[in-house]
Parts: C-alpha cells; sequence; structure tokens
C-alpha cells in the first residue's frame, strides 16, 4: 500500500481511505473519474501513488482528473512532487497533465525528462512540451529529439514539428 500521504480523519478521510485501499481497477477508475477536481495536494498524491495499478482505466482517469483542475497548489505539488516521483508511471501523467494545461512553468522540468530513463515519459515529456509551445523548448526538443525507442522517438519528432520545425 501507499505510504506517500498518511489517510487521518477530516472531511476527505474517507475518500482518502477509498482511494489509499481500493484494490478492483473497475472500482478505483469510476471512483477517481467522478471526482470533480483536486483541490488538496494530499488527494493529488493518493491519487498518483494508484498510478502504478496494472489498469488503463485508472491512469486515463487520473489524466483526466488531473487535467481538470484548476487549485494552483495542486497544479504546483504536480509540477514539482509529481513530475519528481520515483516511479515512472507517476512522471509520463503527470507531464501529460501538465501539458494539457499549459503549465509554462513545468517547462525546464518536462525538458530534463527528455532525457529520463523510461520511454513514456520521454514521450510524454515531448508532448508535453509541444503543447506548452514555449519556442524556448526548441533547442532542447532538437538537441534531444534522437531516441533509441521508436514511440518515443515519434513523440519528439511530432513535438518538433509542432513548432513547425521538422
Amino acid at each position: 500500500k501507499d505510504a506517500r500521504v498518511p489517510v487521518g480523519d477530516g472531511p476527505d478521510a474517507t475518500l482518502k481511505r477509498r482511494l489509499k485501499e481500493e484494490q478492483d481497477p473497475l472500482i478505483l477508475g469510476p471512483l477517481i473519474r467522478g471526482l470533480d477536481m483536486v483541490t488538496d495536494p494530499k488527494i493529488a498524491a493518493l491519487v498518483c501513488g494508484r498510478l502504478g495499478m496494472d489498469s488503463d482505466l485508472v491512469r486515463e482517469s487520473t489524466v483526466m482528473l488531473f487535467e481538470r483542475t484548476e487549485e494552483p497548489t495542486v497544479i504546483e505539488w504536480l509540477r514539482t512532487t509529481g513530475l519528481a516521483d520515483a516511479d515512472p508511471l507517476v512522471r509520463a501523467h503527470v507531464a501529460r497533465a501538465l501539458g494539457t494545461l499549459k503549465v509554462a512553468a513545468a517547462r525546464p522540468t518536462l525538458e530534463a525528462l527528455l532525457d529520463d530513463g523510461h520511454w513514456l515519459v520521454r514521450a510524454n515529456a515531448a508532448q508535453a512540451l509541444a503543447s506548452i509551445a514555449d519556442p524556448a523548448s526548441l533547442p532542447v526538443l532538437i538537441a534531444k529529439v534522437e531516441d533509441a525507442n521508436p514511440k518515443a522517438w515519434i513523440s519528439k519528432a511530432d513535438a518538433l514539428a509542432s513548432f513547425g520545425a521538422a
């Protein structure tokens, strides 16, 4: 079980407990998807902790939830803590959400993730940079376009193309 965030008591205790303990992806995915948005970084941490579950339903529900999030403290948590998580699936899916949200402050970290050890992190970081569309990322994308993994390479090439530099 994920020990990143203690469940504790309080108004969100039941939700936190369910997010932390649910093992059935057919229940957890809709639970996550049913949240309107994340307003508490502790909830973001619990949801991120579930990205390791072998379930596309849980992963896509999590990304959809984060893409609806407007709370600045949660976005900052995703940008700083989420992108630095030890789990590559967390880094990859948080990068994707931050790109959709066009969080310009994430640009330096996303550029660094173009060298990540996991292909999906590299691919999602490239796509996030394309979504943010800051021309300052173009030299970094050009320098790091080569990739041994064909999926990451295609994602990087697509990101370059979005700048008209392919």
